[in-house]
């Protein structure tokens, strides 16, 4: 080991006082990060937050870094055009890794802990009403991913987490169908592959309403043909896949969700406002928000009724088949 180099607690020799914050939060993400046991979407978040760290201050040396740097880089990436939910992002991702560092002697304090941001004003978010719902639901027979649409404006679901849906997943053909979020359809490097879902509570058994399971017969009976008529199918266990029965690229679902609706004179939209929809319209059916939240796990009430939930429609009676009943 050099002289005057710091150990970290992996037994690398790996820091001296001509460390660079590049190197730092490379060896953090490379070697600190994995053990805290995180999904891969959250590593590949940090990824993306050091990235641009270290395209701002990646060449400062690590024991240097001051509260002023760092408050110059969140300020840079907001007069960049990033939204201030992403520059806390990198705030929160730096945060860690200097926790790390704190923690085991290589800087004194946290300076990522020590800036501000200016207050901010949430943007307010977007969800579908009944009747555009029911527009939705009327005209899903015309996309042949129509069934992921309604899968997710009625159950909630994240898009990675309806594209991860394997069959062995649905029990569309019990009294009450149910549907397991077992998985989700991850991205990395240009890359698919099933993972584990965002968090625990995302892990969930849910009942669903009678037209999503309709909906998803539908397809089950579509895919079955399409299979037999393709030169090839990659994986028979995948509820929406491609045309040669691959992972659907999320980038290729958001573009046939938004040229379907737009095509149903709804006007653009994402499939992660189908999520919000979803928790909308339940709450418009007084369901309780713990519930709710745990429809479409979600790790609290607070994300729930904070983020995810937008007036639709005066409140109606609390039912136990509120989205089948808003919808009739």
């Amino acid at each position: 080991m050099e002289p005057g180099a710091i150990q970290l607690d992996d037994g690398l020799p790996f820091m001296d006082r001509r460390t660079t914050v590049q190197r730092y939060l490379e060896h953090w993400l490379k070697v600190v990060a994995p053990l805290k046991g995180l999904s891969a979407p959250t590593l590949d978040d940090y990824e993306w937050a050091i990235e641009h760290i270290t395209g701002s201050l990646g060449a400062t040396k690590f024991v240097r870094l001051t509260p002023d740097d760092v408050q110059h880089l969140l300020t840079e990436k907001l007069d960049a055009g990033l939204s201030w939910s992403s520059v806390m992002r990198i705030r929160a991702v730096l945060v860690a890794a200097l926790t790390h560092g704190e923690r085991f002697g290589h800087v004194s304090r946290n300076v990522a802990r020590l800036v501000t941001l200016p207050k901010h004003e949430r943007a307010e978010g977007r969800s579908m009403t009944p009747d555009q719902v029911d527009v939705l639901l009327k005209n899903s027979n015309k996309s042949r991913l129509g069934a992921a649409f309604v899968t997710q404006v009625l159950v909630g679901l994240r898009p990675v987490e309806v594209l991860g849906l394997w069959w062995e997943d649905l029990d569309l053909d019990s009294a009450v169908p149910t549907l397991t979020v077992s998985r989700a359809l991850q991205f990395r490097s240009g890359n698919s592959e099933f993972g584990a879902p965002k968090t625990a509570r995302s892990r969930r058994t849910v009942a669903l309403p009678l037209r999503a399971a309709a909906s998803l017969k539908a397809h089950r009976k579509a895919q079955a043909k399409e299979r037999l008529e393709a030169r090839e199918w990659a994986d028979s266990r995948i509820v929406f896949a491609s045309t040669t029965g691959t992972p659907i690229d999320f980038h290729n679902f958001r573009r046939s969700f938004r040229l379907f609706t737009e095509q149903c004179g709804l006007g653009t939209w994402t499939p992660n406002e189908l999520r919000h929809t979803c928790v909308s319209l339940l709450a418009a059916a007084d369901v309780p928000l713990d519930r709710i939240a745990d429809h479409v796990g979600h790790s609290s009430t607070r994300m729930t009724a904070g983020v995810y939930r937008h007036i639709v429609t005066p409140s109606v009676g609390a039912d136990p088949d509120a989205m089948d009943r808003l919808l009739s």
